[in-house]
Formats: structure tokens, C-alpha cells, sequence
């Protein structure tokens, strides 16, 4: 729930602002509009509410919602199927591989770093150390692609970060924790 924050909107904001020149930088009110915008952004900002409320939701009237919830995994592989391209150019390619380098290579520094440092319980580090490997989300392609970045590019990454991350968090389970 916490990668949602950023991936259903808080990612797209902190884009916005990085891109555009002093002079044009929305203002704070402007991305807190703009996340207003994003319905899963506002979903998650609700629920995140009632939770530490302590809340709960009736059972009943979250039945409508589950019949859509459970379409999430059809509709997940159907946009990497829309999105993959794996006839890239020689530069898209590099661009994939530099991606996924840079980032297996954050999350191998990450994951050590919190591994021996931290003064956590030994389950909530492995927790922590596999999150560090978790693929890229499919929201972040449909962000990628807003913002300019190639199609083909962000999908193949999506999807070869699936892949990776699969082999990579199940070694990491076996040989380490």
C-alpha cells in the first residue's frame, strides 16, 4: 500500500515539478490538485483514513467491489501484452537494460544495507529486503508513457522486472533468509 501513494499519483506530481522550469513549477497546491484528480490516489487516501480510524467495512457492501477487484489480475497482463514491444531498437534495448541494472543494482545495496543495519526483528528485514526486489508496477508504464518515455521501452521493462524480480526474490528467500 505504501508504493501506491506514490505510484497512483505522487510519482506523476514529483515529475511535473522536476521537468518544468522555476518559473512554471506547480506550486504545492497544484500537485495536491492534481492528486485530487487520481481516483486511486483518493481511493487509497480514504481508505488509508478509515484504517487509522479503525474503521472497518461491512463485508456486504464491499461484495460489488471484489467482482471488480478480481479482475486486476486480467487486466494487469493485458496491459503488459498491450505494452510489450520486444522488437525494440538498439537504443530502446540499452535503455531497458540500463534500467534494470541501475535498478536490481539500488535494490542489491538497499537490501544489504538493511539487512545489516537496521535494528529490526529478523521477519520484518525480510520483509523489507524482499520489497527492495519487487517488480516495476503497471502503473508505471501508463505514467512512462504520459510523460513521453517509449512505449516499448517501459513495457518490456515492466515485464522483464516480473521475471527477474520472480527469480531474484525466490534466491534471495532460499540462499539468504
Amino acid at each position: 500500500m505504501g508504493n501506491s501513494f506514490m505510484v497512483a499519483g505522487g510519482t506523476s506530481a514529483i515529475t511535473d515539478r522536476l521537468l518544468a522550469s522555476k518559473e512554471d513549477a506547480p506550486s504545492f497546491l497544484d500537485i495536491i490538485k492534481k492528486l485530487s484528480k487520481s481516483p486511486t490516489f483518493m481511493i487509497y487516501i480514504v481508505m488509508f483514513t478509515l484504517s487509522i480510524i479503525g474503521i472497518r467495512i461491512a463485508d456486504d457492501w464491499m461484495a460489488p467491489f471484489k467482482l471488480l477487484a478480481s479482475a486486476n489480475s486480467f487486466l494487469s497482463m493485458f496491459m503488459i501484452g498491450l505494452y510489450m514491444k520486444i522488437n525494440l531498437h538498439r537504443e530502446g534495448m540499452r535503455n531497458v537494460r540500463k534500467l534494470l541494472f541501475g535498478r536490481y543494482a539500488m535494490a542489491t545495496v538497499l537490501a544489504i544495507l538493511i539487512y545489516l543495519f537496521l535494528p529490526l526483528s529478523h521477519m520484518i528485514k525480510s520483509v523489507l529486503v524482499l520489497i527492495m526486489f519487487a517488480p516495476i508496477s503497471n502503473l508505471t508504464v501508463i505514467q512512462a508513457t504520459e510523460f513521453g518515455a517509449d512505449e516499448g521501452v517501459s513495457g518490456l521493462a515492466s515485464s522483464l522486472s516480473i521475471i527477474l524480480s520472480l527469480v531474484i526474490m525466490s534466491a534471495v528467500v532460499i540462499l539468504v533468509l
